[in-house]
């Protein structure tokens, strides 16, 4: 069977579901979390550390499971992962108790280490793939769990106002994850650039032209550093709101459900900016973090400055948007330092980096919190324009 045979019977759309089904779950869960350990009088300090579990452990975990996880091969890191996951959420069914709750969400975020880079990896593994195609879809696809996620928990508390069902509710998106994985999901054939380009020769594969976008951001001057700075900003302006405005809203008084559905919103422009990002060309890509540093900064400040709720719906619009920009960058940079290095270590560092930026945000807010709300907001503004600085560094030396 050769290459061109193999790579259409591979199944693209199991990577699709797999990447829409847990957003589902993680959104459910992350709003439910501030809001119920607060109406039980938790201190905000210790909800930092509950809402931040996974990525206490996922800091490190994607690094850590690297070597295991080439091992393995794609799919039976994929199924672990889930299985692990669900065995982790199993415990909601019986006790929330707050110390317990934190050791099932740590142990979670060490089992998703196998998941996402996994997912994004088995895109990059062959040359031959329409990458920019194949990414969008892969982003459109876990924004809309986000965005499913937010929307069911919007319709379920609006229906019935018991936030402790979202937790019972949520586990069985991970066990539907867990099925698709053992029954759909595909290892994918690896072919590097070197590989790629003799197979376009000696093959004349016709209908696998490589996508230039994909070979010009390969033969840039890429340093790691970069998509880690990006994407650092990006969980800054993200882990702040979800973590705290959760709170503030219970404190002025809005119903629940409206977290969910002013969450729903910031998400869904996410997914246009994740989208649009993917086929901006090279030329934008060295221009535009910046502004939309200065603009994700500058509205991480104004929700310091109203209590309005129609005020809370635009900062969301415009925070989705952009921080949606910054994410869908990181991966294009990722996914050519792959291509070009050939190898999926980078998109373990990028998941790495996530942990480590919703981990120290959510314990940041979650400790500048018990000073004021306002006080963590205006912070995070600042600290992520001041990541303006670095970002040129790197974005004039490509």
């Amino acid at each position: 069977m050769n290459a061109e045979n193999k790579d259409k019977k591979w199944r693209f759309w199991p990577i699709l579901l797999l990447a829409f089904f847990y957003p589902v779950n993680n959104a459910l869960i992350s709003i439910a979390i501030p809001i119920y350990f607060y109406g039980i009088n938790i201190e905000v300090f210790l909800i930092g550390f509950l809402t931040a579990g996974t990525a206490i452990s996922y800091c490190f975990s994607p690094i850590l499971l690297y070597k295991l996880s080439k091992r393995l091969g794609r799919k039976k890191s994929v199924e672990i992962s889930m299985g692990l996951t669900t065995f982790a959420q199993f415990i909601y069914y019986i006790t929330l108790h707050p110390i317990i709750f934190l050791f099932s969400r740590i142990f979670e975020g060490f089992s998703i280490g196998m998941f996402w880079t996994n997912l994004q990896s088995s895109i990059s593994d062959n040359i031959l793939h329409d990458h920019t195609k194949m990414m969008s879809r892969y982003n459109i696809s876990w924004n809309a769990g986000l965005l499913g996620g937010y929307l069911i928990g919007a319709i379920f508390l609006f229906i019935i106002n018991d936030i402790v069902l979202i937790f019972y509710i949520a586990p069985l998106f991970v066990v539907l994850n867990f099925i698709i994985a053992i029954m759909f999901f595909q290892e994918p054939e690896k072919i590097n650039l070197k590989k790629g380009l003799e197979l376009k020769k000696n093959l004349s594969l016709e209908s696998k032209n490589l996508n230039r976008n994909d070979l010009k951001l390969a033969n840039l001057n890429l340093i790691p550093i970069l998509p880690v700075i990006i994407v650092f900003i990006f969980t800054l302006s993200k882990g702040a709101p979800l973590f705290l405005y959760p709170i503030l809203s219970e404190i002025l008084g809005f119903q629940s459900f409206t977290v969910y559905i002013q969450t729903f919103f910031c998400v869904l422009f996410q997914l246009i900016g994740t989208g649009i990002a993917a086929f901006f060309s090279l030329k934008y890509l060295k221009r535009l973090p910046i502004f939309c540093i200065l603009v994700l900064g500058i509205c991480i400040f104004f929700f310091s400055m109203t209590k309005q709720f129609i005020d809370f719906f635009i900062l969301f619009i415009i925070l989705g948007f952009f921080s949606g920009l910054m994410y869908g960058f990181s991966l294009k940079f990722i996914m050519a330092l792959n291509m070009k290095r050939n190898t999926s270590k980078y998109a373990n560092m990028l998941e790495s980096v996530i942990g480590i930026g919703f981990f120290s945000v959510q314990i940041m807010c979650g400790f500048l919190a018990s000073l004021g709300i306002d006080i963590a907001f205006i912070i995070t503004s600042f600290v992520i324009i001041i990541a303006i600085i670095p970002t040129l560094y790197y974005l004039y030396k490509l």
